[in-house]
């Protein structure tokens, strides 16, 4: 069978790569034995990839069984910016993300939903004003920490909330080919901040349900806007208090992580929030914080240290 051009002109395989491959029967079962008690994980599998790895064993006299096995489909968190991939007008992501434009890994929000890493959490009703947190972040690639701010933190640890993540950036890992061949070394380290509005509410069609908590449906609340167009679920914060709600700036261009020195504070940074100063439920973050240093250790990868205030 001829391989289009078009279509390896996207992947690079050409049929004189794969003229002495062996047929999909001829590896069926060394295939059948290896994915023995795997989990499956991909972009679109359930729709495509699935269903052909579960014919081609069939048509190889193997049945495939999906019982026992957890499916990850990527292609299921797409839609949790603005549009699916951002242009010259709007990059809610900062035109950074595996989700957004393909560059890049994913980002840590999509990371600790899908439980490959676990945030550490701070809620400032549980300090003082004016109380102080001096922290360690190591970068996402390298260690999967990031943190967690928020005003009150929910009683059923639900990553489906209103709060900003911090993450220290790093041009290492699934992010060193863009970071530094594509883009050309102008994508540098800092801390990246997201804005995350994932809060859920009820919904009663259980043909369109987003999530199911204790057998009840729910879906996306888009609580920061009466136009569910208009809502972020994921924003990117940039480093420059002059940036409008619709961010137009990406993280290869500058102005957009927050370096050794820089400090964060709602009331400065007011005008890529729908409330100003306020989160989208109205209420205070009480959280503001200042890189205090950056530095990128021997093995290669970066550690940040930061200071929390509440305010």
């Amino acid at each position: 069978m001829h391989i289009p051009e078009e279509a390896s002109a996207v992947h690079g395989i050409y049929d004189e790569d794969v003229k002495d491959a062996p047929t999909f029967r001829q590896i069926s079962q060394s295939l059948y034995i290896y994915l023995e008690d795997c989990d499956l994980g991909g972009y679109n599998i359930i729709k495509f990839d699935v269903p052909v790895l579960v014919k081609e064993f069939s048509r190889a006299g193997l049945q495939f069984s999906l019982e026992n096995r957890r499916i990850i489909d990527m292609f299921g968190n797409v839609d949790l910016y603005e549009d699916q991939f951002s242009t010259e007008r709007y990059a809610p992501a900062g035109g950074f993300s595996m989700q957004e434009d393909d560059y890049g890994s994913l980002d840590p929000y999509h990371v600790n939903r899908i439980g490959w890493s676990k945030p550490q959490v701070y809620a400032s009703s549980d300090y003082k004003l004016g109380d102080t947190v001096t922290l360690r972040l190591s970068d996402f690639q390298s260690s999967g920490q990031n943190i967690i701010l928020a005003n009150k933190w929910n009683e059923a640890n639900s990553l489906y909330d209103e709060y900003l993540i911090l993450e220290m950036f790093a041009p290492t890992g699934l992010n060193f080919f863009d970071a530094q061949i594509r883009f050309r070394n102008t994508i540098q380290s800092g801390i990246r901040v997201w804005h995350v509005n994932s809060v859920l509410t009820k919904f009663y069609d259980e043909n369109k349900t987003s999530a199911i908590v204790d057998g009840e449906s729910y879906l996306l609340a888009y609580n920061n806007h009466n136009v569910s167009s208009e809502c972020d679920v994921l924003h990117m914060i940039r480093n420059n208090p002059n940036e409008a709600y619709h961010t137009t700036s990406k993280i290869q261009n500058g102005e957009v992580l927050f370096e050794q020195g820089d400090s964060f504070d709602m009331e400065t940074f007011q005008s890529q929030f729908i409330n100003g100063s306020k989160l989208d439920n109205g209420e205070k973050l009480g959280w503001a914080f200042t890189v205090d240093a950056i530095y990128r250790k021997a093995d290669g990868t970066y550690d940040a240290v930061i200071t929390l205030e509440t305010t």
